[in-house]
């Protein structure tokens, strides 16, 4: 069984082949986020609007913050309510970049592994903005 922070650093060693490469971990400040930052220049955090979410959060981005990586955050299965997610992100100065509505559908698509953008085409929009704020603080 392969591990994550070998198999992160193997596959950050290959030549990129576009501007941008999102290296995926699992939620938390696991060994695997902490590889998958080294000789990051950005991070993008995506959280859900629940208690295990805002405390997962809060640890990556005191993560973030101790090894001086800008970042964004993307609410995923949004539903609205997102008060004390606005009060951490003005308090950090970490902006929210986006948000992805809850949706029965793109549940069952994601469980069917069919493809979201198709579930929920509303989603590509969604997506495109999310880059291109991601861009614009990169440049």
């Amino acid at each position: 069984e392969a591990q994550s922070p070998p198999l992160i650093k193997a596959t950050k060693s290959q030549k990129a082949t576009s501007a941008l490469r999102f290296v995926d971990c699992p939620p938390g400040t696991t060994c695997a986020m902490i590889e998958s930052l080294r000789d990051s220049n950005y991070c993008l955090l995506v959280t859900e609007p629940t208690p295990f979410g805002m405390h997962d959060l809060k640890l990556s981005l005191e993560a973030i913050e101790m090894l001086g990586i800008p970042g964004g955050l993307v609410i995923n299965r949004w539903q609205g309510e997102e008060s004390e997610l606005t009060a951490l992100s003005d308090k950090t100065g970490v902006p929210i970049l986006g948000r992805i509505p809850f949706s029965p559908e793109l549940a069952q698509a994601y469980m069917q592994g069919q493809d979201p953008l198709e579930a929920m085409p509303s989603l590509r929009n969604i997506l495109t903005d999310i880059f291109s704020r991601i861009k614009g603080a990169l440049s």
